[in-house]
């Protein structure tokens, strides 16, 4: 069983994790979409380092975070590889979307990536569900897969 603080510190980062989705759905509506890619990314983010906070993991840079996610649950088995394009890609998107000095962005790009957000905090959170022995609660303004856990 893993310490209280830890398993706070989980539910404080899928918390997060479901805020940023929040906010990426709202700016999406309101035309914001750069900022929409942004909250998706962040999404993503914060749900991988709640996962990697149970194993003891903490990373500083976003690089090194997704790369022990590679290497600990994708190249493990533990998590089904399509994750790993979606996190990649989301981190590459949100990159030249806050950097590069003149980046279109599309909605439908900013639709899927809102979506693939949704997809991979969905399955982070029934994945540490299952390891931390908790129930989270789904989100509660946009439409998505039940996060409940079983256990």
């Amino acid at each position: 069983m893993l310490p209280d603080y830890i398993i706070e510190m989980c539910k404080y980062s899928i918390e997060k994790a479901n805020d940023e989705l929040e906010i990426s759905e709202l700016l999406l509506k309101n035309k914001k979409l750069s900022k929409s890619l942004n909250s998706s990314y962040y999404a993503i983010f914060h749900a991988t380092r709640g996962l990697l906070i149970t194993d003891g993991l903490q990373r500083r840079k976003h690089s090194g975070l997704i790369s022990e996610f590679i290497k600990s649950y994708i190249a493990g088995g533990k998590i089904d590889k399509k994750y790993s394009k979606i996190i990649k890609t989301a981190e590459k998107i949100r990159i030249e979307s806050d950097y590069k000095f003149f980046y279109i962005v599309s909605r439908e790009e900013t639709e899927e990536q809102l979506k693939n957000a949704r997809d991979f905090v969905a399955e982070i959170t029934n994945y540490l569900g299952k390891k931390v022995g908790i129930t989270f609660n789904p989100p509660s303004s946009y439409p998505g897969p039940e996060l409940a856990d079983a256990g």
